[in-house]
């Protein structure tokens, strides 16, 4: 049997995956707060505490990406899961795109930079690619069992509720007619 790499022991620890849990849960929170301040307060400039948050929270997912890669090398697609795998590697990618048009001078939002032009459609298409994070909150449910079990009881319960709408539908349409 060959022994695991301290890299990979360290990856493996439900630790670090609670941990990586907590970032994901903490970038989801700011991604939110910054769509709702920047609704808000359109046009200011002030508001950098969300550009080094996304900064902080991007090299925190390229650190963990690269790691998860040193410590299984060719089995990393297997250890994690190809989609995951797949969806860590894109979001980390397109996180340091967003990163590069933002040091390159292109605004997120469409401003004046070098690359305006560019930044204005790639900004929105990025800070759309920024949203889909959400979804790795979903890879830490495999953690919180009784969500899992109540995620699972809401989805089995979908066509029980949809027979009851159609029922309630019948129900309004009948004492629509009648009344």
């Amino acid at each position: 049997a060959r022994m695991p790499n301290p890299a990979e022991r360290l990856v493996s620890m439900t630790t670090f995956d609670y941990a990586i849990g907590v970032l994901i849960f903490y970038n989801t929170l700011t991604l939110g707060a910054e769509v709702q301040t920047k609704a808000t307060h359109e046009g200011e400039t002030g508001i950098q505490f969300f550009d080094v948050s996304e900064l902080i929270c991007i090299t925190l997912f390229t650190m963990e990406l690269c790691l998860r890669i040193f410590a299984f090398k060719s089995r990393f697609c297997m250890a994690v899961g190809f989609g995951w795998a797949a969806l860590d590697i894109f979001l980390v990618t397109m996180g340091l795109t967003d990163l590069m048009l933002r040091l390159g001078g292109a605004s997120t939002e469409g401003g004046s930079g070098a690359l305006a032009s560019a930044g204005s459609s790639a900004g929105k298409v990025l800070k759309i690619i920024r949203m889909v994070r959400i979804v790795r909150m979903i890879r830490m449910i495999r953690f919180l069992a009784e969500l899992r079990v109540m995620l699972q009881m809401v989805v089995n319960s979908l066509l029980s509720l949809i027979w009851l709408l159609v029922f309630l539908v019948m129900v309004l349409y009948g004492f629509g007619i009648l009344l």
